[in-house]
């Protein structure tokens, strides 16, 4: 029975209780009536529940509504759904369109002992076929109605504690807590008596009962709930050597948040099925007769599943350790991956747990980790990581585990050289208000209950489940432009923290002045184009070769990017019109590759050579950095391809690394640049001897 419980499904079952008497539509502190809170209120519940794919079931009941719907018979109590069901849009609909109910004379009777009852009934009848974790009831009302069953509170508070419901009361602050401005009339008052003696005695039972105010609710309704996971064991057998096997199990210690998939979901919850065609012009085209392919210049590269299945690497599910290095050969830094592994000695297996524990010892002892190979399953990528053996007590008691965490293989190592700051000169007092302004933003001294920052939460997953709530709700609206009040604060600092540092902010405006760069325009009527007025003036008339000149400078002031067919001209007028010089290498370092592997004659290399020349004039004073990278790249494509040729050409025209003897922010020595122009080839080695070397080291792989 254990091992079949353990696979059901967690899940909540919840009613939700509304008060929508006349009484609830009077105006309360924040300016809006007792109703548009609770709609408010409730919507958020339901809608965390949709974002966080919960399992939780509702019922919703209306109490002091127009009609009489229920099993019971209660007068004015409404069910709004006789069976209950996942959140979804609907129910969140049907909160949102609620209305005061209007009652003819005498008739009006918002009794919220009634609609508890009602809940309780509805609860119980819904536990009977469906098994339920935890059961609750969330009541929603201002208690201004007089309870007319008030010899209904015993047995209410009985079948509470026999069924083991919860209940949550949001309404008017009780007595302990109301403010001294707020008038209650004596049957609100009597009615928050018993509604505070129900919860109290609730809350000995193992669900608990909670009353709180709308403001004290909606703060922990205020973010996203996250999605409900439960941790999934990846077994294998750690192995050292050849003859060690380990049986290990790891769980991800974390992941990254991650937006809920949406592409097969519909607002009706209906099947969407999704149907791809190709087409080749307008005839369309069998997905049978339909390939993947690559470009190789101007060459395409048919590649079917039979050349991928040939070249894909085979390997078998694996955690083998390769090696074993000083901690302090694994900088942080070079720490990646998006979730890190728990690794622990697989559950009742004594011989794996003093394996781990005396390789975490030695590890810990010889302050060492260990360089694993990992693969998840059959044929999948391996990936190598570093396994950090970690010690922790807990009750006294040691308690050995492992960390593993992914590292980045040699390519996937890029060193980024960036230019010396050593220009950059702050005076003592900049340093000082710098300091200054780090101190009076410190965060270690609050509360960790007051710390919002503790647990952050991500604005832009905030932002678009707020779009996409929107969007459900109002399908024929447009969407909002900008993000709610709730998101902008999230990116707001706290205003204490914000008030320490006021001073220290406008210190840095001082010390820090900022000028204001004036972009040049060069904006030209047609009259000075084409050089020509509005009188008939013999002097004034165009001469043919002036009017070419003028078509031409007509034809560049349209120039918006780099091309391939005027390089040189296009990045000399964007540069004189304020482009950006970082956009505008990258766009030349594009044309120049276009260029040289695209095209298919030498015009195309002459030009690439033209605009080289030109972009390495431009990034000596500039930016060094940029074609130095640049260029060790393009020289690796031109000796991959063996187009060896054209680097000849580069060799000849000094278009290599940019030295630190031509400008102060390059880290490149002479003797380095010189090093750089030589083409490592195998001279000692014959062609036939160095293709088995190749196939020797394919092999291996």
């Amino acid at each position: 029975m254990s091992g079949v419980r353990s696979k059901m499904k967690i899940k909540e079952g919840v009613v939700l209780v509304i008060d929508v008497g006349e009484a609830v539509g009077n105006l309360v502190g924040n300016g809006k009536s007792f109703l548009e809170n609770s709609k408010i209120c409730a919507s958020r519940i339901i809608q965390r529940k949709i974002f966080a794919n919960s399992q939780d079931e509702f019922g919703l009941v209306l109490i002091g509504s127009e009609e009489t719907k229920n099993e019971l018979n209660y007068p004015n109590v409404y069910v709004q759904n006789s069976y209950f069901s996942c959140a979804n849009w609907n129910l969140m609909k049907n909160i949102s369109n609620l209305t005061v109910a209007k009652h003819s004379g005498n008739s009006s009777n918002s009794d919220w002992l009634d609609g508890l009852i009602v809940a309780v009934n509805l609860l119980k009848e819904e536990s009977e076929c469906k098994s339920f974790s935890t059961k609750k009831i969330v009541l929603m009302s201002n208690f201004a109605t007089p309870v007319t069953s008030i010899d209904n509170v015993d047995d209410t508070i009985k079948a509470l504690k026999d069924l083991e419901i919860g209940l949550v009361v949001i309404g008017p602050e009780l007595e302990d807590g109301s403010s001294e401005n707020e008038v209650k009339s004596p049957a609100q008052r009597k009615n928050e008596a018993i509604i505070s003696r129900i919860v109290e005695e609730v809350s000995t039972v193992p669900t608990d009962g909670v009353t709180c105010g709308f403001d004290e609710a909606m703060v922990p309704l205020g973010r996203y709930q996250k999605i409900q996971t439960r941790a999934m064991p990846w077994n294998c057998d750690l192995q050292i050597g050849s003859n060690i096997f380990v049986p290990i199990v790891g769980y991800k210690k974390f992941d990254s948040k991650k937006l809920l998939i949406w592409k097969k979901r519909s607002r009706e919850k209906s099947a969407i099925v999704e149907e791809r065609v190709h087409f080749e012009g307008d005839q369309q085209v069998d997905k049978a007769d339909v390939i993947k392919s690559y470009t190789y210049g101007q060459t395409i590269v048919p590649f079917s599943e039979d050349d991928k299945a040939a070249t894909s690497l085979q390997t078998e599910k694996c955690f083998q350790v390769i090696m074993f290095a000083k901690k302090e050969e694994v900088p942080i830094h070079m720490l990646m991956g998006e979730s890190v592994l728990y690794i622990a000695p697989r559950t009742g297996n004594e011989g794996a747990v003093s394996a781990m524990v005396a390789l975490a010892q030695v590890l810990l002892e010889q302050q060492q980790v260990a360089i694993v190979r990992k693969v998840y399953r059959k044929n999948t990528a391996p990936l190598i990581g570093a396994l950090i053996p970690t010690c922790e007590t807990s009750n006294n008691r040691k308690c050995y585990f492992f960390y593993w965490v992914k590292l980045p293989f040699a390519e996937d190592d890029r060193r980024l050289k960036l230019p010396s700051l050593r220009h950059i000169k702050p005076t003592q007092e900049q340093q000082d208000v710098v300091k200054k302004l780090i101190d009076s933003m410190d965060l270690s001294q609050l509360d960790e209950e007051e710390d919002p920052y503790r647990k952050p939460v991500n604005p832009l997953v905030e932002h678009v489940n707020d779009l996409i709530t929107f969007k459900a709700l109002n399908p024929s609206s447009e969407m909002p432009t900008q993000p709610s009040e709730r998101v902008k604060n999230m990116l707001k600092p706290l205003p204490d923290i914000l008030a320490n540092a006021s001073q220290a902010l406008d210190e840095i405006k001082r010390l820090f002045p900022l000028e204001e760069v004036e972009q040049k325009t060069y904006r030209r009527a047609a009259a000075d184009i084409f050089n020509r007025s509005t009188n008939n003036n013999p002097a004034n008339v165009v001469a043919p070769q002036d009017m070419v000149n003028s078509v031409t400078s007509l034809v560049q002031s349209t120039v918006t990017e780099v091309g391939t067919i005027d390089p040189e001209g296009n990045f000399l007028k964007l540069l004189d019109q304020g482009a950006s010089f970082g956009s505008l290498c990258e766009q030349m370092k594009t044309a120049i590759k276009k260029l040289i592997f695209t095209s298919s004659s030498s015009v195309g290399a002459e030009k690439a050579i033209s605009a080289m020349k030109l972009l390495r004039e431009r990034c000596v004073s500039r930016n060094p950095v940029s074609y130095n990278t640049f260029v060790a790249s393009l020289k690796d494509d031109l000796v991959e391809r063996g187009n060896t040729d054209l680097w000849d050409v580069i060799v000849q025209e000094k278009l290599g690394l940019i030295t630190s003897v031509e400008s102060q922010q390059s880290n490149v020595s002479a003797d380095e640049a010189v090093v750089f122009y030589e083409i490592k080839k195998c001279e000692s080695q014959s062609e036939e001897q160095c293709e088995m070397e190749v196939e020797d080291l394919l092999a291996e792989l």
